[in-house]
């Protein structure tokens, strides 16, 4: 039988919305199936409270985050006090520390997006819940934004090691780690290290990865979608590094394993695609004069790549791309790719295709927001 644990307090009220507020200390500290609750009701639940297109969702920010602050809070205290002795209590806690993380950074990230205001985040607290500053205070809303980003850093840096290495983890690391330092820098820009951290582990770990895609390799490539910042511009040497290990690992047709009917079977290609038609994108913004036989091989090797991505998911992967929340994302990725296209073969006298605002829009990074990854597709 699993070992029950008093593990997260509060938690069961978590895998419920956080409905039953008023419980005292002592029923919240009940024994609970951690695995159970996880697997049954936290876990689905946790990634529906990702949806920010919903309006619910993020008028119920405020209350989710102030309930999940004092279940974590409880629960490190408990951890702290050396209650979590052996390894299947730690590996529980360092998945709630990984989750609570997570939708913090989330909240940051999106608000460094300007998806919501600092309001939907706050709502009408007077005190900063992480800051614990009144919210008269010079600088009040960016020194609590400092504050959650700030926890959420320490969280998932301890989170990787809490019970030994743990390789997921630290991926999910290196995606926090590049959001607190965009949030820190003040202009939303990459920071040089922590993005030499982000393109180092993709590169590694795309080398001998047995099963594509997984949760932790997809998050560190987020960080790479922000096609103003100039270390996303391929004038950075390392991302010739991350479109060749993608092109060359990430998928191939044929191998890439079914893993159930989840998003990332989708969003791996994707992401692929991305990154090549950003290279296009580059590549043609570069181009002064007539193209060269060299550089016309490389336009098309880029094309080809993108055109059988398409191939692949429309025919391959099509319930599951229709079954996608964010399916116009991909429709405006298609009409980038037709334009493309025509370019090419016209490319002597047609104009140069605007792809930046399209790269740039909302829309296209619809395939970025948590929701788009963690959504259920009712499939399997």
């Amino acid at each position: 039988m699993m070992k029950k644990v008093i593990v997260y307090v509060g938690i069961f009220f978590l895998a419920l919305g956080f409905s039953n507020c008023n419980k005292t200390d002592e029923q919240e500290l009940s024994d609970v199936n951690v695995q159970s609750y996880f697997l049954s009701g936290i876990r689905p639940d946790y990634f529906r409270k990702l949806n920010f297109d919903s309006k619910e969702i993020t008028d119920s920010i405020p209350i989710y985050l102030q309930i999940f602050k004092k279940t974590f809070d409880s629960s490190e205290e408990s951890y702290k006090n050396g209650k979590f002795k052996s390894s299947n209590d730690l590996e529980n806690y360092r998945l709630l520390m990984q989750y609570y993380s997570f939708y913090i950074t989330a909240l940051v990230s999106n608000y460094l997006d300007q998806n919501f205001d600092f309001k939907t985040i706050n709502g009408d607290n007077r005190i900063g819940l992480f800051s614990r500053i009144e919210d008269g205070e010079k600088d009040f809303e960016n020194k609590e934004l400092n504050a959650m980003i700030t926890e959420a850093y320490r969280i998932a840096r301890d989170a990787y090691t809490i019970n030994g290495y743990n390789d997921r983890a630290y991926g999910f690391f290196v995606l926090v780690n590049q959001i607190e330092k965009r949030f820190k820098r003040g202009d939303n820009l990459n920071d040089p290290i922590a993005h030499k951290l982000a393109s180092d582990f993709v590169s590694y770990n795309l080398q001998d990865l047995k099963v594509i895609p997984v949760w932790n390799l997809l998050m560190p490539m987020v960080v790479f979608t922000n096609y103003k910042d100039p270390l996303n511009t391929f004038t950075n040497r390392e991302m010739e590094t991350i479109l060749r290990t993608y092109d060359k690992r990430l998928v191939v047709p044929g191998t890439l394993p079914d893993i159930g009917g989840k998003f990332p079977e989708i969003l791996g290609p994707i992401y692929k695609f991305d990154v090549n038609l950003k290279k296009i994108d580059w590549t043609i913004e570069q181009q002064k004069g007539e193209w060269s036989a060299e550089e016309l091989e490389k336009f098309d090797e880029n094309l080809k790549t993108m055109n059988m991505i398409t191939n692949y998911l429309e025919l391959q992967k099509s319930k599951l791309l229709n079954a996608w929340p964010y399916r116009a994302s991909y429709q405006k990725r298609k009409e980038m790719l037709d334009e493309i296209r025509i370019y090419r073969n016209n490319i002597n006298t047609y104009p140069k295709p605007e792809l930046k605002h399209g790269i740039n829009s909302v829309l296209f990074k619809k395939a970025y927001q948590c929701y788009s990854c963690h959504a259920n597709s009712n499939m399997k």
